[in-house]
């Protein structure tokens, strides 16, 4: 018979609710009404990390023709203090510029987060799903030589 597990250690209360909303996570579904026009927005994505080195994330962007992104979906295989980043992230995101980068750097999401530091290597693959879905982006919409601020 095999010895029950330790519970997980509770979430500090903003990591909890990003945890319990989740809203951002699954797979895209279609364009939103207001994105319907093909040319005027496309679907992204970006992927990165492995399951059995314990995190592998995918993260979908909707990303319009002026380059900003319109929605954040994600998909991953990751722990409950991971998933409420990706969530705040995903939150983060929508709304901005491709051109004005990512919302902050891994050590940044670490001490915003409040996350301790053994955190920052699973914050490192979420960082490089989000370049391979920007770098996509860039490319699908021809903004390749536009360095993002």
């Amino acid at each position: 018979m095999r010895a029950p597990r330790d519970p997980a250690p509770p979430l500090p209360p903003p990591l909890d609710a990003l945890f319990r909303a989740l809203a951002h996570a699954g797979r895209p579904v279609a364009l939103p009404a207001a994105a319907a026009e093909p040319a005027a927005a496309c679907w992204v994505q970006g992927e990165a990390g492995r399951r059995r080195d314990g995190a592998q994330i995918r993260f979908h962007l909707l990303v319009g023709g002026d380059g900003q992104i319109l929605q954040v979906r994600f998909e991953a295989f990751a722990g409950p203090q991971l998933l409420a980043v990706i969530e705040g992230l995903s939150g983060q995101l929508e709304g901005r510029n491709l051109r004005d980068g990512l919302p902050g750097s891994p050590q940044d999401w670490l001490d915003g987060f409040q996350l301790p530091a053994e955190r920052l290597g699973p914050l490192l693959v979420v960082e490089d799903a989000l370049c391979v879905a920007v770098g996509q982006a860039l490319r699908v919409l021809g903004l390749q030589g536009v360095a993002p601020a």
